[in-house]
């Protein structure tokens, strides 16, 4: 009777094990993806063929209460396994291949989404199995969204800052940049839409613009160059006083102008912008150089007095006011960068330049494609060659016209990089830079890169897992390892070096002890 159940329980392990393996290389083969895309390719008119094999599926499955009852089936065969087999608890590498399936099986279900709704129903225990965050460059955020990125889940108690984020690419083979054409186009809907187009040029070959009636010969590029400016124009920033008189300040780091003698005052240059951009609100604000991503030239200015810098201000396109603590008119500033009169050769520089011959209708003009230093495209507008006059920033006929572009070759994207930090309390109490494959481990939560802005680069999104179970999971993975290490490695060496278990071993003692008598 005992032999009858105890193999009754042996095949039943066994059983349960092969249906594990079988539901394992299942789930994994559907989780990738490959059938859905290979079931949508062989059924395309019956999209719900794809979507039984959606790479969602794994997951409903394994949550599943056929398979929670076989879970419990599986945890009771083992644990009934050790019970009805007594030379498996006196023998310590069969004792820990159990515990340690025992314990993987636990953490999984402990970890899974029907054992962290138990643990909310019963405990009241708040925490969500999976969820994403999506998180503004500057920001802090501290909720948990579904999917959708929309539907918020839970609230964390504590937050995460991005400080900053990278996307990294590999080299491109691209020996010059590429020139490209985008024209404004009205879809079916009237949305205005870009359309891309690059151009294969030669260096005095002649080229249709797409788009439009014009024409471009590129005269010159130069693939390390800066921009040349008229002698004595230099971008800088208008200083009005106010009493009227206007000065100039070189926009060079390090450059100050006396605006005032009793009391002395005097601005200085601290640092110059490209495309300023302002990441944040309140104290986590912080002003960033976004070059080519836009156009938004500036200046940081010190106001710097008998005791020392006042404040600092900022210099824009517009005309900023400066004023001293007590509220007095300092000075109105105002960036002012000219158009460059050409470009030349500059070793020192990665950004190029090109000379362009445009034409239309009878028109032609020369003019420059310069990349500003630190920048990845440059952009010319074509609407003033095209229409014959001056455009204006409300002009739609300007707004509809093409637009060439310079951009920086390339690579695919090799990594995306979140620099986060953890904030509690009013305070930073962990920082990481979290990549693919490297996550963030804080307050029960793993904290994946699972995607970002790929238009601006404006965002991340992080993938929040939680580490309910985990460690049980990792520390019966560690027993099964040492338990079959010992079984099927050591035990049987330990067997064939010992001289009872080595046939070789035991003939030549026998031989020794024949020949010694």
């Amino acid at each position: 009777m005992m032999n009858s159940l105890r193999r009754a329980i042996l095949w039943s392990v066994l059983g349960g094990i092969f249906i594990l393996i079988v539901l394992s290389a299942v789930g994994a083969l559907i989780g990738s993806g490959e059938l859905g895309r290979a079931a949508a390719e062989a059924f395309p008119g019956h999209p719900w063929v794809a979507d039984l094999f959606g790479p969602q599926r794994p997951k409903e499955l394994f949550n599943s209460w056929p398979l929670v009852i076989f879970w419990f089936a599986v945890a009771g065969l083992l644990a009934a396994g050790l019970a009805a087999f007594r030379r498996l608890v006196a023998a310590p590498a069969g004792l820990a291949m159990h515990l340690g399936a025992l314990l993987v099986i636990a953490g999984a279900m402990w970890g899974s989404d029907k054992g962290h709704a138990m643990r909310e129903a019963l405990f009241g225990t708040v925490k969500v199995p999976s969820a994403y965050m999506p998180i503004m460059e500057g920001a802090t955020e501290d909720r948990l969204f579904a999917d959708d990125l929309q539907t918020p889940l839970a609230a964390l108690p504590f937050g995460l800052h991005l400080r900053d984020f990278t996307v990294e690419h590999y080299p491109s083979d691209a020996a010059t940049w590429a020139l490209l054409v985008v024209a404004p186009t009205l879809d079916a809907e009237g949305n205005v839409a870009g359309v891309q187009e690059q151009l294969r040029w030669r260096v005095g070959e002649e080229l249709a613009v797409p788009h439009s009636d014009a024409r471009l010969t590129v005269l010159r590029y130069l693939p390390h160059a800066r921009p040349a400016y008229a002698e004595g124009v230099r971008p800088h920033v208008e200083v009005a006083l106010p009493g009227g008189e206007r000065l100039a300040l070189d926009a060079e780091v390090g450059r100050e102008l006396t605006i005032r003698d009793a009391p002395p005052m005097r601005l200085k240059v601290v640092r110059v912008f490209s495309n300023l951009r302002v990441l944040g609100t309140g104290p986590g604000r912080r002003v960033i150089d976004a070059p080519g991503e836009g156009d938004n030239p500036a200046a940081q200015v010190q106001v710097i007095g008998p005791e020392g810098v006042w404040l600092e201000g900022y210099a824009l396109a517009m005309e900023t006011p400066v004023r001293s603590p007590d509220g007095e008119l300092l000075a109105n500033l105002r960036f002012s960068r000219p158009q460059p009169s050409g470009a030349e050769d500059d070793p020192a520089s990665d950004a190029p330049a090109m000379e362009l011959l445009l034409s239309c209708g009878g028109r032609q003009e020369r003019r420059w494609l310069i990349v500003p230093r630190g920048a990845g495209v440059a952009r010319l507008a074509l609407a003033p060659i095209i229409l014959g006059r001056e455009t204006a920033d409300d002009d739609m006929a300007a707004m509809m016209a093409p637009d060439l572009y310079l951009v920086r070759p390339v690579g695919p994207v090799s990594d995306y990089k979140s620099d986060l930090e953890v904030r509690e309390g009013g305070r930073t109490v962990a920082r990481r830079t979290v990549e693919v494959n490297d996550p963030l481990h804080y307050g029960g939560y793993h904290f994946y890169q699972y995607s970002y802005d790929s238009k601006h680069e404006a965002y991340t999104v992080l993938s929040a897992v939680s580490d309910s179970g985990l460690a049980a999971v990792y520390l019966g993975m560690a027993l099964l390892a040492l338990g079959a290490f010992g079984r099927f490695w050591a035990g049987p060496c330990r067997a064939f070096f010992s001289p009872k278990g080595n046939p070789n071993q035991t003939a030549n003692s026998k031989r020794q002890m024949t020949s010694g008598k």
